[in-house]
C-alpha cells in the first residue's frame, strides 16, 4: 500500500472511485469537474489517493478551516473512500493517519467530519456533537 498526493494522471481512476463512493452512499458525489480540480490546484481541497500497485484503491480528501468552539485551526474530512476489497484490512486507518499527520503538519488540531463521511469515526477517536451542518448558496 502507498498513499500520496493525487496525481494528474490519477484523475480518471479517481472519477471512478467517486462515482463508486456516491453510488454506495446514496448521495450525489462530485465527479471531478474544473471546479473541483482548480481547488486542488490551488491548495483549498486536499486530495490523497491510496495505491495498491498501480491500482487506485481509495482516496481521502479534506480543507482547512476554523473551529469557533476551540478557537483554533482545523480540517474538514470530506472523503475518506476504500474499494469494498480493500476494508477491514487497515488501510482506512492507515490512511486516516497519513491525512491526520498532514493536517497536524499545517497547524490544525481539531478535525471535523460529517457522519455521511464514509468512515467509522467513533474507531478513529472522534466523538460525536450536537452541532448539524447547514448550507446555503450565495449568489
Amino acid at each position: 500500500m502507498q498513499i500520496e498526493s493525487l496525481r494528474e494522471e490519477d484523475v480518471f481512476s479517481l472519477t471512478k472511485l467517486l462515482s463508486y463512493e456516491g453510488a454506495e452512499s446514496g448521495t450525489n458525489t462530485p465527479v471531478l469537474t474544473g471546479n473541483l480540480l482548480s481547488a486542488i490546484e490551488k491548495g483549498h481541497l486536499r486530495f490523497f489517493v491510496v495505491r495498491e500497485g498501480v491500482a487506485l484503491v481509495g482516496f481521502a480528501a479534506y480543507s482547512m478551516g476554523f473551529d469557533y468552539d476551540t478557537m483554533q485551526p482545523c480540517a474538514v474530512l470530506h472523503h475518506l473512500y476504500l474499494l469494498p476489497d480493500f476494508r477491514r484490512q487497515g488501510y482506512g486507518r492507515a490512511i486516516y493517519e497519513f491525512v491526520e499527520e498532514r493536517i497536524k503538519e499545517e497547524g490544525a488540531r481539531v478535525v471535523l467530519i460529517q457522519k455521511e463521511a464514509g468512515l467509522a469515526p467513533l474507531s478513529l477517536g472522534f466523538t460525536q456533537t450536537l452541532r448539524s451542518i447547514y448550507r446555503k448558496e450565495v449568489p
